[in-house]
């Protein structure tokens, strides 16, 4: 006897409900998600990966350095807070960890940290290829992520690696939680 693939779908999903699986997303496009409050251990491997130290502050004669890293060890983030403005200095991912949202929930704790202390978050004067993806998925969670309006790419081939802003030592990209027109 042969299934149909229609008829194999139903099957799974009947499978799925029973095992207490629901369907997430709209009609025709769900997906099942997990019964709440379980999880697989990939995805709680995720999780434990993405957990940071927090944001450490150490006062400089030039600002406070703020620091956060990995749990794990796998990266890091500076940033110097000088008067209304927090500057990020340096980002590092280790390169085999690249791609699993680390860099983001390293960015999130500056981020708190700006938007708890109502201050004009900078980016470096150089975004490379990862940080431009940060500032992007940002942007797409709803952040008000503003790109220097002079900024310009720089390419190796037909690959982007960067982006700068020719001739001024400005950052790339900002996030003002001065104003009230941001995510929270």
């Amino acid at each position: 006897m042969s299934i149909t693939f229609l008829d194999f779908v139903r099957k799974v999903a009947r499978e799925r409900r029973k095992k207490g699986f629901v369907i997430k997303g709209g009609k025709g496009s769900g997906w099942f998600a997990p019964p709440k409050g379980t999880h697989t251990k990939q995805s709680r491997k995720r999780v434990e990966n993405k957990k940071t130290t927090g944001i450490k502050v150490t006062s400089k004669p030039s600002g406070k350095l703020l620091v956060s890293k990995l749990s794990k060890g796998k990266g890091y983030i500076q940033a110097m807070h000088r008067g209304d403005s927090v500057t990020i200095v340096n980002v590092e991912v280790e390169e085999s960890q690249r791609g699993k949202g680390l860099g983001k929930a390293l960015y999130e704790d500056v981020i708190s940290y700006a938007k708890q202390n109502s201050l004009l978050l900078r980016g470096d004067i150089t975004s490379e290829i990862g940080a431009i993806r940060v500032w992007a998925s940002l942007k797409r969670r709803g952040y008000n992520v503003i790109r220097h309006p002079q900024a310009e790419s720089l390419y190796e081939g037909n690959t982007k690696i960067a982006e700068y802003v020719p001739g001024l030592k400005e950052p790339v990209y900002t996030i003002d939680f001065r104003r009230k027109s941001n995510k929270g």
